[in-house]
């Protein structure tokens, strides 16, 4: 699947979810889907920040996530592997007490269907969305472009 195909899926699927207070979005990994779902958010104007277990100047590490961090990052992105089956016990490891209602947890994993961090993401009340629509918005695009 190419960079394209993936912006395009990831915008598709979390477009109905998105509100005007998500101004900012924590991305949970720094790998090229990472980079993917940065380049998509910024077309939007979303602002991001990104974690990882290695930072750099213009990343955080997840022993930095704090409740004022989350607080002010509304969408939180997971585009590591933690949790794809048959690892289903793992999940970023990110202070989830302060998730809330007026977060959207987003998991481009899709199997399994909820993970662990979407789960602990539904515990606080906060919107969830696995990666199943992405990769559909991605199938779409794709056929679009070798059949067009």
């Amino acid at each position: 699947m190419d960079t394209t195909q993936t912006i395009i899926g990831f915008l598709n699927a979390i477009k109905p979810f998105l509100i005007k207070t998500m101004e900012q979005a924590l991305i949970l990994g720094t790998g090229g889907a990472s980079k993917a779902v940065v380049f998509a958010l910024k077309k939007i104007g979303i602002k991001c920040l990104c974690v990882s277990r290695l930072p750099n100047e213009q990343q955080l590490n997840y022993n930095q996530l704090n409740e004022l961090v989350l607080k002010h990052h509304l969408l939180i992105v997971n585009t590591t592997p933690l949790g794809t089956s048959p690892n289903i016990n793992e999940c970023p490891n990110i202070p989830y007490q302060y998730i809330t209602e007026k977060h959207l947890l987003v998991d481009l994993v899709y199997n399994p269907e909820e993970t662990l961090f979407l789960k602990k993401g539904r515990k606080n009340l906060a919107k969830i969305l696995n990666g199943k629509s992405m990769l559909i918005h991605q199938a779409e695009e794709a056929w679009k472009i070798w059949n067009s």
